[in-house]
């Protein structure tokens, strides 16, 4: 059985069984260019990770960084209770970004999954290396990251697993 990951009120969304829902994040950054140019992904559990992380994300020197002004502008957030999911997608082509498409806490487990928010364009490609910073409830458990991996427009999803994320500490 699963059950909803909830802190607060969360964007509830109806699941696949009769008893299951899921959620979103609180927050989702997304964009197109990420100055991180591989694939991966990571679980963030402190404000260190989220600032070493975002400066590699934005491009900015760590030595010129100061957190009094921040002008990289990484996110504040309360780690006591959430934590951050990051998942940079390369270099593609056609991609505004990563987003969420649900989250949810199996028994054993957290199940973040995301796709691509892709478009056609005519006979050049737009060059992309799409992000989604994903901010979530905290948890003790392992984490799952799976990605869409349809090509069919309109076709169901098919979730590939990317990422398999231990708990922090």
């Amino acid at each position: 059985m699963r059950r909803l990951l909830v802190l607060l009120a969360m964007p509830l969304l109806a699941g696949g069984g009769e008893d299951e829902l899921v959620a979103l994040p609180y927050v989702t950054l997304a964009g197109a260019r990420s100055r991180i140019e591989t694939a991966e992904y990571q679980r963030i559990a402190s404000e260190k990770e989220l600032t070493e992380l975002w400066l590699r994300h934005v491009g900015e020197q760590p030595e010129r960084h100061s957190d009094f002004y921040n002008e990289a502008g990484v996110p504040t957030v309360d780690f006591s209770r959430c934590m951050v999911v990051a998942a940079f997608g390369g270099k593609r082509t056609n991609s505004a970004g990563i987003y969420a498409v649900s989250l949810v806490e199996e028994a054993d487990r957290v199940v973040l999954r995301i796709d691509h928010r892709s478009f056609q364009t005519g006979p050049e490609p737009s060059r992309a290396t799409p992000f989604g910073f994903f901010f979530v409830p905290l948890s003790m458990k392992p984490l799952v990251l799976e990605e869409n991996v349809q090509q069919v427009i309109g076709g169901a999803p098919v979730w590939k697993e990317r990422a398999r994320l231990d708990a922090p500490g």
